[in-house]
């Protein structure tokens, strides 16, 4: 299958894909394109949300699909489509940057001249050997911003879809506040991060969980370093279920608030 004839098939709309991708995998195994004499060497099919930005972009719906494919001479050719997109939305500015579903990270790479056709945009860029390096060996994900978020209306990881995401408000009786930042991707690992401030000079963080009515259901944290910092956690099948169904909440607690410092709803 030649370069031409998949940007053929991608123009069909998102629902052709899957299809997209089996050529794309057949091409890879096979032989470099007869025309270009590239060779592809990576592709992904990024799913991109709004409820993926760091913080989340709420109130929005706004979602878009893009497939990436890096060939063996650096070029990085796009394909992005928005299926649901706000009827006042203007999408620009397509990056790279390398970072944990959890945080805003470093940018690696801003795409040159991107130009919309309705909700759709599609071209290439050289790439130097430490940007194909870093797509293919660091954690990174895409963003597209808009005119009315500019810094990001949807994202997208490239090496792990994201399968659910909740940014948590953690409030209580005190100074103190907070955010629980909540990402668990497709490979079943909840990534989190836990962002407090206002803690009394002398109090210190503890424990975190997230529970499930009086139960404890998750353990987050036991120790205060593991607070403002992207975290991990593996978790099973179920318990992904548990997140995106059942009515869950997160407690943090300090040495001073042993029954809870601050506490926000998941669901």
């Amino acid at each position: 299958m030649t370069l031409h004839s998949l940007f053929r098939a991608m123009k069909a709309g998102p629902g052709k894909y899957c299809l997209v991708l089996s050529a794309l995998l057949l091409a890879t195994a096979c032989k470099k394109d007869p025309t270009s004499e590239e060779f592809i060497v990576r592709f992904w099919n990024l799913d991109l949300k709004a409820s993926n930005m760091v913080p989340a972009v709420t109130g929005k719906g706004d979602h878009a699909v893009c497939l990436l494919y890096l060939s063996d001479n650096k070029d990085l050719y796009y394909d992005l489509y928005f299926d649901s997109l706000g009827p006042a939305e203007l999408p620009g500015q397509i990056a790279i940057f390398a970072g944990s579903p959890t945080v805003n990270g470093t940018q690696i790479l801003a795409f040159p001249n991107v130009n919309y056709t309705g909700v759709k945009s599609k071209g290439k860029l050289r790439l130097t050997q430490s940007q194909a390096d870093s797509l293919s060996t660091l954690s990174t994900y895409l963003t597209v911003v808009s005119k009315s978020s500019p810094g990001g209306l949807v994202r997208g990881q490239l090496d792990k879809k994201i399968v659910f995401a909740a940014d948590v408000a953690l409030t209580g009786t005190t100074a103190a506040a907070g955010t629980a930042i909540l990402r668990a991707t497709e490979d079943n690992i909840l990534h989190y991060n836990l962002k407090v401030t206002g803690v009394a000079g002398d109090d210190q963080l503890q424990a975190a969980h997230i529970h499930k009515g009086t139960e404890i259901s998750l353990v987050l944290a036991t120790v205060d370093t593991a607070y403002n910092r992207p975290m991990s956690a593996t978790i099973t099948a179920a318990y992904l279920t548990t997140l995106n169904n059942d009515a869950l909440q997160v407690d943090v607690h300090s040495k001073n608030f042993v029954n809870g410092l601050l506490k926000g709803i998941i669901r």
